[in-house]
Formats: C-alpha cells, structure tokens, sequence
C-alpha cells in the first residue's frame, strides 16, 4: 500500500512539473528600458558570472537592442569562453551586424577553438554562403 502511495505521489509531482515547464515556455517577455540598460551594465561588468548570464539571457530573448554591445564584448574580451558565448548569443539573435562582426573577428582571432565555433556559427545562419566559409578557412 505504501508503494502505491509512493508511485502516485511521483507520478503526480512528475505530471505538475511538465505542466509548469510547458507554462513557462509560452511566456512572452517584454523588455524595458531598464531592463535592457541592466543587461548592458552586467555585460559591461568585470564579474565573470554576471557578462556570462547577461550575454545568455541577450541570446535566448534575441534582444536586437544589445547586438552593438556584444559585439564590443568579442572586441574587448580575452576570455574565450565569453567570445564563443558571445557568438551564440549574436547567432540567436540573428542579425546581420553580428554576422558581419564574426566574420571580421574570425581573420584576427587566434585561438581555434573560437575559429571553429566562429565558423560552425556562420554555417548554420540561414542563406549563409558555404564558398564563404569556406574562404574563412584559408
């Protein structure tokens, strides 16, 4: 009997959950001002934690408004990490100014392990030329 009780009880705190996962993903956020000038002040920041989440979140609500200032980020930044995160976010987002900036940092960038992500990036952008990519490589 108590197994039963047991199984109902996971069984029904597992269903809850998928309802609240699929609620929240149906959200659609509107950013302010404010908001956005937080993201700028975090990306800015010297707090590692912080540009990393400030640089996600700019990514997965493909915030147009923040382009310029993740494209700043990649000029400034030596962290690599931040660069390949920084050159997701601008791929989330889409737009042709970040497109037009990875290019340009991928023929001064050093490391290849951001080459790589830099290339893989502009492969997966829609009407993206392979000949283009291809002439990054050499």
């Amino acid at each position: 009997m108590k197994k039963r009780i047991l199984i109902m009880i996971v069984v029904l705190s597992a269903v809850l959950s998928q309802k609240q996962i699929i609620a929240q993903e149906n959200i659609n956020y509107k950013f302010d001002d404010r908001s956005i000038a937080n993201l700028v002040l975090g990306i800015e920041s010297g707090n590692y934690g912080l540009q990393k989440s400030c640089i996600y979140l700019a990514g997965k609500y493909k915030l147009n408004n923040l382009v310029d200032e993740l494209i700043r980020t990649i000029k400034v930044t030596d962290n690599s990490d931040l660069k390949i995160l920084t050159a997701l976010a601008l791929h989330e987002i889409g737009d042709l100014r970040g497109k037009k900036a990875l290019i340009n940092f991928f023929k001064n960038e050093d490391d290849e392990r951001v080459k790589r992500v830099y290339v893989k990036v502009c492969k997966e952008w829609k009407g993206w030329n392979e000949a283009a990519v291809i002439q990054l490589k050499n």
